[in-house]
């Protein structure tokens, strides 16, 4: 049930969520993503389509792929609109406090998808 290689995958997972989502995302992405509900959807489906991948690699069942794959499209759109629809703008008072939600809840998706992945 719990070993090294499933411990593996989320620390794996984690630290791409954070490469990804923080620093390889680009400057164009990031100030984008604001602006176009397009390239909101492009910044989710790369992002999820990373994660994917590394789930296949580590579950290499097409289900969890797959059902992983869409959680993470769904919610990163969502809490990216979010996060851009309610602070937008970095230069507020409250944008650190919104990022730090955003990568929060980020982070509880992906161990959710861990969680779930290990389990069923």
């Amino acid at each position: 049930m719990f070993d090294i290689p499933n411990f593996e995958f989320l620390v794996v997972m984690v630290l791409l969520h954070f490469l990804y989502d923080i620093h390889l995302q680009g400057e164009f992405v990031m100030k984008m993503k604001n602006k176009s509900k397009f390239m909101l959807f492009v910044h989710s489906l790369t992002y999820s389509l990373l994660l994917s991948v590394v789930t296949w690699k580590y579950m290499g069942t097409v289900g969890i792929t797959l059902i992983a794959f869409v959680l993470f499209l769904v919610t990163h759109y969502v809490v990216d609109g979010w996060k851009e629809r309610v602070v937008g703008d970095k230069n507020r008072a409250d944008y650190i406090p919104a990022l730090m939600l955003d990568q929060a809840y980020h982070v509880v998706i992906v161990v959710i998808v861990w969680i779930f992945a290990i389990f069923f």
